[in-house]
């Protein structure tokens, strides 16, 4: 984050790899007690389908970040429906 001028904060972001994330299947994922996965900005639909291949069953826990990229979710998707 820097501040322009005129005091406006901006904030640069690059895609990098993520931008091919959604051409590739997600890995499963067996979370256990005490472990966490924490998923932060990338692509939405590659997101939502790691989530749905999340087994936290055993007592792992999953971190959802989407920063920016919130707008880039349908109300369906946050909701996991």
């Amino acid at each position: 984050m820097v501040n322009d001028r005129r005091k406006r904060m901006i904030s640069f972001f690059s895609w990098g790899a993520a931008r091919r994330f959604s051409e590739h299947e997600p890995p499963e994922v067996d979370l256990k007690g005490g472990d966490v996965l924490h998923i932060a900005s990338g692509d939405p639909v590659f997101t939502a389908r790691l989530v749905e291949r999340c087994n936290a069953a055993q007592g792992g826990f999953i971190s959802f970040d989407p920063g920016y990229d919130i707008i880039s979710y349908d109300k369906k998707t946050l909701e996991g429906s």
